[in-house]
């Protein structure tokens, strides 16, 4: 694709000397001291300019380049804010709970009230806080990973990509275990079947997980125990007390009672 420059634009500042590689064209001062270049019309018409390898084009022209992170981005470093576009703030400000992913990415959005939806603030519906914060559950930092699953105030306070977890889960659901050790030759009942759609257990193989489908992740908490520091060469391997501390490779990290003892 090809540019015809068909219109003249005569400015009254003078041309900045770095043309359209100016880090400081943002900058309100010296905006109002030099002119800048257009934008590159080849950055519309297709995902990213082909022709930023062209020297003479790159200083022709603006170009505008995406943060990675987009909506998610928490570099404070000004100059990263210069050469990087990033997506306009959320225009619900404080009211905003939305946390999910693309929401996130597309939107960046004011600080999260470490009191969250608890804040006395924010049920009194204080004008000042409300525009300096908003309020909602978290995103749980430990998320698929947490141990904190039977805490119910932690639960109720933090968001995570889990189904409610069983509340006999890991150990003691009886449901869950039958539908573990079901073989290809079994049915599994629908009171079975929904119990475990309905509730999240710990999977068996935890950090060594290995199944990659998204409704195992929705139904599934895998704590990260302590690798074995000997791994596959260790030598207790036949001593229950260290196998339920330690994670090793092809085990599982909870193992279900033989049932001819």
């Amino acid at each position: 694709e090809q540019l015809t420059l068909n219109d003249v634009c005569i400015l009254s500042l003078p041309p900045c000397h770095h043309g359209g590689k100016c880090r400081d064209r943002r900058n309100s001062e010296h905006k109002s001291q030099f002119s800048h270049p257009p934008m590159c019309p080849l950055s519309k018409a297709t995902s990213a300019c082909e022709q930023l390898n062209d020297e003479i084009h790159a200083f022709t022209f603006i170009h505008n380049i995406k943060c990675k992170f987009a909506g998610e981005c928490n570099v404070i470093d000004p100059i990263h804010f210069l050469e990087f576009d990033h997506p306009e703030f959320c225009e619900y400000g404080g009211d905003c709970t939305n946390m999910s992913k693309k929401h996130l990415l597309a939107y960046q959005h004011i600080t999260n009230c470490p009191d969250g939806i608890k804040c006395l603030k924010y049920r009194r519906r204080d004008n000042d806080h409300m525009k300096s914060f908003r309020h909602c559950r978290p995103i749980c930092l430990d998320d698929n990973c947490c141990v904190n699953f039977h805490d119910k105030e932690h639960f109720a306070n933090v968001i995570h990509s889990f189904r409610p977890p069983c509340p006999l889960t890991p150990y003691n659901c009886q449901k869950y275990i039958e539908l573990v050790q079901m073989n290809k030759s079994n049915e599994i009942s629908s009171e079975v079947e929904n119990h475990c759609f309905e509730f999240s257990h710990v999977c068996p193989f935890g950090r060594h997980c290995r199944t990659m489908e998204e409704i195992h992740f929705e139904t599934s908490i895998h704590i990260a125990r302590q690798l074995c520091p000997d791994s596959n060469k260790c030598s207790k391997l036949s001593k229950e007390d260290h196998l339920e501390s330690y994670s090793h490779p092809d085990i599982r990290d909870i193992r279900l009672l033989c049932k001819i003892p």
